[in-house]
């Protein structure tokens, strides 16, 4: 995990989440799909006010320690943007405490 302070009063952050290789059960369209491969993966939350403004994700290669300027790939999924951005519908992520 890290942790990025991206505006000068502080109230403006970014934290970045790996998450390992796995296989998990997931739903599609409600429909379930067990033991569904993922790939190795950074997700970065944007934080701004006590709340989160952005929600990225990109896979990363399996073998590759994490570095600054690394190349990150698209995840496929048809939520998420080639920018990495996560299209989140109408969900609403509670205010921070």
């Amino acid at each position: 995990m890290k942790h990025e302070v991206l505006s000068k009063s502080g109230d403006k952050q970014a934290v970045w989440i790996e998450v390992p290789k796995a296989q998990w059960d997931i739903h599609f369209f409600e429909r379930p799909f067990q033991q569904v491969g993922f790939p190795r993966l950074l997700f970065r939350y944007t934080v701004y006010q006590k709340r989160v403004t952005n929600i990225s994700v990109f896979a990363v290669k399996e073998d590759m320690a994490l570095e600054e300027g690394m190349k990150l790939y698209q995840f496929p999924y048809s939520n998420v943007h080639p920018s990495g951005s996560v299209c989140t519908g109408r969900v609403v992520i509670p205010e921070f405490r």
